[in-house]
């Protein structure tokens, strides 16, 4: 299996100053584990780009605006 925290989904394609965009998929009313919020923040610091998208439109939205960062 995968380790406690390990984001859903991974891009690894840098843009701009990030290294690579992770999603952690979560419903309306999902919460993160706090495994997953200390996994997201490392990433973060490490200069990924991190976003927990809670509808497939804001999913899109997050995708398109990372392929459009220089």
């Amino acid at each position: 299996g995968m380790k406690k925290g390990v984001p859903d989904w991974c891009l690894p394609v840098p843009k701009g100053i990030y290294h690579g965009l992770f999603l952690e998929f979560k419903s309306k009313d999902g919460r993160l584990t706090k495994e997953q919020f200390l996994y997201l923040k490392r990433l973060s610091e490490h200069l990924y780009k991190v976003a927990v998208p809670r509808s497939l439109d804001q999913a899109i939205e997050v995708l398109r605006s990372y392929y459009a960062s220089a």
